[in-house]
């Protein structure tokens, strides 16, 4: 074997193990490393959520996104919604810069806060590879 295709082999193996999961090998993932555990656990773990849907049977269903610390703005708008079946709290922290690379995830959990599973809202392309999910929980 020459050495310009050894070369080639090693980085096709690298490129394999890097490769970004699937939606589900993520949540399956997450729900191995968090589920039966309380939300807070993964709050400290990744930071707080940026909303909640609190439902009328006691469960609370949280939206946590990806935004870096400095993306936030000083203030933050916090906007009620009530709905047919609960009420939506949210944090905008939009200050008008889009971010390239962004990870949104919905986890659902119980009665006393504790996470029954993870759910992918938005992953998009990441700064290394193409998933950005992957590369925050990975």
């Amino acid at each position: 074997m020459n050495y310009a295709r050894m070369i080639m082999t090693a980085l096709l193996l690298m490129t394999a193990c890097t490769a970004p999961m699937s939606s589900d090998q993520l949540v399956n993932y997450l729900n191995r490393l968090y589920a039966n555990a309380p939300a807070s656990e993964f709050f400290a773990d990744f930071g707080l959520p940026a909303g909640e849907f609190a439902r009328d049977d006691g469960e609370t269903v949280y939206r946590w996104v990806s935004l870096e610390p400095a993306v936030f703005p000083e203030e933050h708008a916090i906007t009620h919604y009530q709905v047919p079946g609960g009420h939506y709290t949210l944090v905008d922290g939009y200050n008008g810069i889009p971010q390239a690379q962004y990870c949104e995830l919905r986890i659902y959990t119980d009665r006393q806060g504790i996470i029954e599973r993870f759910a992918v809202a938005v992953d998009s392309i990441g700064k290394w590879t193409a998933s950005r999910c992957t590369e925050i929980f990975y």
